[in-house]
């Protein structure tokens, strides 16, 4: 199964050599929003609703690149020192050539997705005449709890295990959560590519 797996890497990887669909997938369309208007956890709510048009908007882009950065962190923070404990031995049976390949090649997939979020955000603030940028960002929640459990771990293995249990998890939710994204017409190409 590994054998197969590392041979549709080729396939299933995100890793581009056509650098013009990630930096410039098309015009940007200002009246198309950059986050899904009905992902927004207030998108019903009074206050919001009775905001401006323009105050919405900038709401679902901050919305767009608050999401960017979660992910950003969660792929810099839990998954790459996941990966790079896999790819280090710190988990048993990924001694074969198969289960090494497969562990690089998950590793470069998820430090290319995040060069991608960087550049999604890059280019909505652009589009967007976004100047101001955080000089940092709150960890996202699922983050913190993971350094909760983990500072309550009295073994090591204990916290590997915990690592390695978010990432899963994570990656699962996020590459479910990106077909939502992926599928919503009513949002910029970028936060679709």
């Amino acid at each position: 199964m590994l054998r197969r797996l590392v041979a549709a890497w080729p396939k299933r990887a995100t890793i581009r050599t056509d650098m013009t669909q990630v930096v410039g997938p098309g015009p940007y369309q200002h009246d198309l929003l950059d986050y899904p208007a009905d992902l927004l956890p207030f998108a019903g709510h009074p206050d919001f609703l009775a905001a401006t048009e323009e105050q919405r908007r900038l709401v679902n882009t901050l919305a767009w690149l608050a999401y960017n950065e979660r992910v950003i962190a969660a792929e810099e923070y839990v998954a790459n020192p996941t990966f790079e404990k896999l790819a280090h031995g710190v988990f048993p049976g990924l001694d074969r050539f198969e289960a090494k390949e497969a562990v690089q090649q998950s590793h470069v997939d998820e430090v290319w997705h995040t060069y991608m979020h960087m550049l999604a955000m890059q280019r909505t603030r652009e589009a967007r005449g976004l100047t101001a940028e955080p000089d940092t960002y709150t960890q996202p929640v699922t983050n913190r709890r993971l350094y909760a459990r983990a500072a309550q771990a009295s073994e090591q293995w204990e916290r590997d295990l915990l690592y390695l249990l978010w990432t899963a998890v994570g990656e699962i939710s996020i590459n479910k959560f990106l077909d939502l994204v992926a599928g919503d017409q009513t949002i910029e190409q970028i936060g679709r590519a």
